[in-house]
Parts: C-alpha cells; structure tokens; sequence
C-alpha cells in the first residue's frame, strides 16, 4: 500500500475514533439529508429513587429545565424535579424530605412556566396535579424555592389537564368533563394558583372547548399578536384532540373567551396511540402529530401534518379542513412499532422533531403476547413544508428502556397489562442552548417479567445535529467517558418548600451548599486493590468519588439541611436490564459502612405515606446489602472508593427471535449505561429507607469494562487517586470531563498527521 494512502487511512481512523459514538441516523425519504448528524447524550436520571409514570418536561425562557410525573392515586403526590445547568443535574422540588408540591396529587401531573417576567421579575412557575377526579395546584414566585398551593376550585369529575400561559399571570387550564363528556377550558389571573377568571364556581367557570372528544392534547399558546390576524394583538390558543377516526384542532384568537373547531385529518386508524401534540413556530405555522394504532401490527405509526398561519383564520368548524396538509408517515425502519408520539417546533419554519417509544418487533403494542425491546426515537425534519418532508431518525437511547407490552388502555390497565410507562412522556427546546430535551421513562421491566416496578424519569439532552430554533449545535460531550467533574457549590438543601394547602407561600428555601454532599467528580475504572492500588487479575470496576468535605462538621450540617438521619453517597449505573448501585452510609453513631444492590426497590423499606392506605409507594432503594471493598478517606477534603467484583456485573448480549437482547455475564469490553453519581439524605432510620433527598449529582455517562493494566501500582483511572487508603491524603488530579485520551490531544495528533501529509505529498511531486 503506498505511504500517502496508508497515512490518509491513519488519519480517518483517528478522526472516526474522536467522533461522537452513536447510531446511524435514518432519512424517511429519497432526498438525502447533509445537516450534521442528530444525536443524544446518555439518559440523566432526574430522581434517582421516585417513580414518575408519563413525566413532562417544562423549559422556562431562562433555560431551566422542569420535569414532573404522578405515581399514582393511592401515593397522594407528584415529583417535580428542576436543572439549571442545562440538564446536568436535577434537583427536587416541594417539601423534603418527600418532595410534596401540594398535599393531593398523584393521578396527573403539569407543570407551565410564564410567558412573560412577573413583577417579582422571575417567570411564574404553576402546578397542577389530578387528585382522584379534582386537582390540587401550587405556583411559584422564586423558581420553585417556595409553593404557595391550594385545592383546585370549579373543577368536578376530570380526567388528563394540560396547562399554559399567555403572559405572567394569565393562564389556561383544559380537561375532559367526564359527565357529561367535554373538553372544557378554566382561567387563572393569578398565575394559576386559583381557577376561576371566567367567574364563580359552577358551570359559568368553564367554557366548552370540543364537545364529546375521546382524549385532548397539550394546549399551547403563541403570543406573538402579529400572527393572529382576526384579533391582532391578541394571542392564538390552541389544542389538538381526537374523536373516533378523526384529528381535531380547538382554537381561541380572542384570548380564551370563545372557542371553535376544525379539522385536522381524517385517519385510517385510531388516532389515539398517545395524545394529539401541536406546536407553532416563530412565524406562526402549526404543526400536529399523532399516532395511530389498530388491531394489526402495521397500524402503530406516527403520522405529522402542518397548517400555514395564513389559513388559521379559516379552522371555524369541525367539518372543514382549512388547509392542513396530507398527513405523512414519519417513521421509519427499524421502528417496526411505536407508541406515544410528541411533537415540538418551537424555532425556525419548517424544523420539527417528534420523539416516540419505538420498537423493532412488529406487532400489537398494547396486546399481552407483543414481546420486544422499546427505546426513545427521534425524528427531525428541517423541510417540515415540504410535500414530501424529509425526516431524520435516530435512536437517542443507548439501551433499553422497557420491554414487551405497552397496555394503552387508560385505568383499565390496572386489572391486567402493563401500564408502568403509563400514557405520553416530552420532548421540548431549550431556548438558551438550542438543544431537544426529552424526559422518559426508565421501568425496570425485564423480558417476560411483570409489569415494570418503578419508572424512574430519565432525561435526554441533544448531543449534535441541527436545531429546532436554526443552524446546528456543538459537540456538548462524548457519551462514553471514564470520568465526569462536577462544579463546586451546587449541593443545596433544603432546595425548595412548599405550605402544601395554604395559599400563602411559606419562606423561600436557603439553597444552602452542603460541603458533605457536594460531589466534585466521580470517575470508574478497571478493578484495582484498595489498600495498594495494584489492579484485580479478572476484576470488575472501582468506582472513585471525591467529594469537598467528609469531615464531621460537614456531615452534621449536611444532616440538619435535609432533615435526615443518615447520608448517602451512590453511584448508580443501567446493570444489564436493571439499574444497580454501590453506595456509602454514614450517621453519627456506627460512622461508614457500604455496599452494593442490584435493583433494590421499596416494597418494603420506603415508607408507607399516607399511612391510612397501608400502600407503599413506588421507588428505589440504596441499602448497600452486599459486602464490597471500600474505602473512605476524610482528610483533605473526601475520597470514597468502591469496588464491584466482576462477578456481580452483567451486561446485555445477543438478540432473541424478537430483538431483547439477553442478560450475559459482563466481560472485558462490556458497556454500562447512564452511571451517575448522587448524595442524598435519609430521613428513615440507617438500616431502612424512606424518601431519599437529593442533594447533588454528576452528568451521567456510558462506559465500558476494561481490563487491569498489567504492573499497574496506582489506580488506572479516577481523581483523588494519589493518597493512601484510610487515614492519607485523599487530594488529586482530575481527568477531562471527556475522559480517556481529551480532545485537545486528539487535535494535537491530527495536526501532526496532517502535517506528515504534507510532507509525503512534496515528495511524490
């Protein structure tokens, strides 16, 4: 082979190993796409403990990131969760240590952020969760550090809310009557705290928005008065629905005080796989999507169609389409079954992304016999106006998120079917940093197993590709790293407060950094021996977790500010099919002690809240029941080391007949997914579990096993990795957030290569 074509290979191998590592991505139509490839980062548990069925995902002007789901009637209560680093990190909102926004909840949950500043110059955040058939609301004036919250007024018999605002305080709240069958629309002036703008309680608090529709979608809201051209000035309110095999949109141009219908399409299949999702862009197009399901395997799809702002004018009655387009398939092999589409636009006319389940195993999602494997897919087009738009698909998970059945029947699932993802999960962007966001849920299930136990919200951050809102994004970091840094200063408790029933919001939470708790970076690997930091022939990992202060005084505080009785350090991994953890203890009486669990859930140590049902919530435990090798170092600051023998490790191997990969002993090569580092306090008792409250956390990150470094006397990989066990030094450096070989050194080499090209060409001329 010739020196110039042997050096041109070198340097594509170097550049292909630098890349991002991903999936390719799918284009649905013969028109090619050259945008630079779409891609996501690893899912980022926003609580590492509570069950959070069909969470949505909220995005306030100044990027801060909420995310909120139910768990379920019997629990009286929704999460709620907030990033303000861009979905790095998530901390929980409401009362510690449970994380209560109101006292009632559990059955659906929404979260809408103000269009505009309130006068305490902050964007209004509003909660409303479905308490058996009313709701319970809460609003914050501080970015979630205080709730002032109430029982709902006017409601009645409901089902499935959507919320959104048209300014600071103005705010529309839609649901289905259930008696009799109705889609009807409340107003709040007070940032949606109270119900009751159209007037008093009873009938004349509501207004009819879709009469006798099957289910509503999100409402939504463009305030940009120059695009509604019949009340110029006002904002456009809107909504999709479905009824039988037709798509519907509500819409208002006079601020919500009347409410008309047309249609969207008129479908070949039931319409209602998930909700019918709308979304606008910057000039006022509209855009829909929906999914359609039936008693053949080819019927669960996701169809998309779009209306210019020029014809919105025209949607006036049920019976006319004023100009939607032909509705088209979006999406593509090797998504053979999907469910629970969601659309958002956003941005730029013509870019719109929707998110699905997908599987590839062809069949009936909802039916007990369908068996396969279900990740996140996302399809984004930049030519949404095109006849024949041109989508580009990506699996954004990197592994499994669920398997076999999605039962899509509603509270009937309860007496048979899996309904753990419950009904829908969000995708939206992130005005600040142009990204896709998407929460999801993460079941537990396993092949065949029984229906998922917790459904912990994962959350999905756009890695490369185009944005929604124009041009492209860069490179946020590689998915596969061996280490992640975390900043100083973001271990804050008590985080957020909440009166539960009282209208008057209580004193905003101190945000208080916890030293003990502040997680400086985490990094993993291979196994090595913690008192000589000589590697394990055949080993498993050895997890490295520095933290700013393990010392007594530190700890204490950090007991006071979240209320608990003990402290929790875990790392938390995808172990196989399930998450597994290693994870340090510490109280004042019997000091550290720690462990590993391999999916423990809280059937029996999470408390029983409220006491009267004699029901345990749904979450996830971190008791350390298996004896590991550990080391915690206290002076100098913190290092907390924690060895998995390989043993214990598992991975995910071949495929079956119907795409699920199989449960394998890990091996040299292997890769984990979504390792993640968290702090937390415990208000139970050392020994049991309760309510964790997190504290702090890392970025999460996919990594591989690797195998020991043969004559190795340090630890391969990690910071704080310099001192001795026990009472040393625990101080070191810290790798790349990349991990590995970094970027600037990969650019360093390529430059040389490129160089040495150079050099070979002057000589062959």
């Amino acid at each position: 082979m010739p020196a110039l074509t042997r050096a041109r290979l070198a340097l594509l191998a170097l550049v292909t190993c630098a890349l991002p590592i991903g999936l390719p991505a799918v284009t649905t139509s013969s028109a090619a796409s050259t945008a630079p490839t779409l891609s996501f980062g690893p899912g980022q548990p926003a609580d590492p403990q509570r069950d959070q069925g069909e969470p949505n995902i909220e995005i306030d002007a100044q990027g801060r990131i909420y995310t909120c789901g139910p768990t379920g009637f019997t629990t009286g209560a929704d999460y709620a969760q907030v990033s303000t680093d861009g979905g790095d990190q998530f901390h929980l909102l409401g009362t510690p240590p449970r994380g209560q926004l109101a006292d009632r909840g559990g059955g659906d949950c929404y979260l809408a952020t103000g269009k505009k500043k309130n006068a305490q110059g902050t964007y209004t955040l509003s909660y409303i969760g479905l308490a058996d058939t009313d709701f319970t609301t809460a609003t914050s004036l501080d970015y979630g550090a205080s709730f002032a919250a109430t029982p709902s007024t006017c409601s009645g018999v409901t089902d499935r809310q959507w919320t959104t605002f048209i300014d600071d305080k103005t705010a529309f709240l839609i649901y289905n009557d259930l008696e009799p069958r109705a889609t009807v629309v409340q107003k709040s002036t007070d940032g949606g705290l109270t119900w009751t703008g159209y007037g008093a309680c009873g009938p004349a608090a509501k207004k009819t928005a879709a009469t006798n529709p099957d289910f509503p979608g999100p409402i939504k809201a463009d305030v940009n008065g120059a695009h509604n051209s019949e009340k110029p000035g006002q904002p456009l309110i809107y909504f999709g629905y479905n009824r039988g095999n037709n798509v519907y949109l509500g819409l208002s141009v006079d601020s919500g005080d009347t409410w008309r219908q047309c249609l969207i399409a008129k479908t070949d299949n039931d319409p209602s796989n998930g909700f019918v999702t709308v979304d606008h862009d910057n000039a006022g197009n509209v855009y829909a999507s929906w999914g359609e399901k039936g008693t053949h395997a080819d019927a669960f799809d996701a169809r998309y169609a779009w209306l210019p702002v020029s014809k919105l004018a025209g949607c006036k009655t049920e019976t006319v389409n004023p100009g939607w387009s032909a509705p088209v398939r979006v999406d593509a092999s090797p998504v053979q079954t999907l469910v629970f589409p969601w659309l958002v636009a956003s941005g730029e006319p013509g870019r719109v992304a929707i998110a699905w389940y997908g599987s590839t195993s062809d069949g009936v999602a909802d039916s007990a016999t369908f068996k396969g494997p279900w990740d996140v897919y996302v399809a984004q087009t930049l030519n949404a106006q095109a006849a024949k738009p041109t989508f580009t698909q990506v699996k954004a998970t990197t592994h499994p998120l669920h398997y076999d059945q999605v039962c899509l029947s509603g509270l009937a699932c309860t007496t048979g079917g899996d309904r753990s993802l419950a009904d829908f999960f969000a995708i939206a962007v992130d005005p600040t940093t142009k990204r896709l966001v998407l929460v999801y849920d993460e079941s537990g299930k396993v092949p065949d197993g029984p229906n998922g136990p917790v459904a912990i919200p994962n959350v999905l951050v756009q890695n490369t590709g185009p944005s929604n809102l124009g041009g492209s994004v860069s490179l946020r970091r590689a998915v596969i790293r061996t280490s992640q840094v975390d900043p100083a200063g973001d271990a804050q408790a008590p985080y957020s407060l909440s009166t539960l029933a009282a209208p008057a919001a209580p004193p905003a939470a101190s945000r208080t950094n916890q030293p003990g708790l502040d997680i400086l970076s985490v990094a993993v690997a291979p196994e090595f021996d913690l008192k000589t930091f000589k590697p394990v022939a055949g080993g498993g990992l050895t997890v490295t977790m520095k933290v700013k202060d393990l010392g007594t005084s530190a700890l204490q505080s950090a007991l006071t500010a979240s209320d608990a009785t003990s402290l929790v350090w875990a790392f938390r991994w995808i172990n196989g099919y399930r998450p597994a953890s290693l994870s340090v203890h510490w109280d004042p009486a019997r000091g550290f002690a720690g462990g590993f669990d391999d999916y423990a859930t809280g059937s029996v140590t999470c408390l029983s809240v409220p006491a009267t049902t004699g029901l345990d919530p749904k979450c996830m435990t971190y008791p350390g029941a298996t004896a590991v090798p550990t080391d915690v170092n206290t002076d100098g600051g913190g290092v907390i080391r924690m060895s998995v023998p390989r043993k214990l490790l598992k991975a995910l191997g071949g495929l079956d007949t119907k795409g699920r990969p199989a449960q394998v002993a890990a091996a040299t090569g292997s890769r984990f997914y979504s390792g993640t580092a968290f702090s937390m306090g415990n208000v139970s008792a050392p020994e049991a579990q309760g309510y964790l409250y997190p504290v702090d956390g890392t970025a999460a990150f996919d990594f591989v096993l690797g195998a020991a470094r043969p004559g190795s006397t340090r630890p391969v990989a990690g910071p704080g990795t310099t001192g001795s066990t026990g009472s040393g030094s625990g101080s070191g450096g810290r790798l790349p957030a990349t991990g590995g070989l970094g970027w600037p050194i990969v650019g360093a080499v390529a430059l040389a290569v490129a160089l040495w090209l150079r050099r070979l060409r002057r000589r062959q001329v």
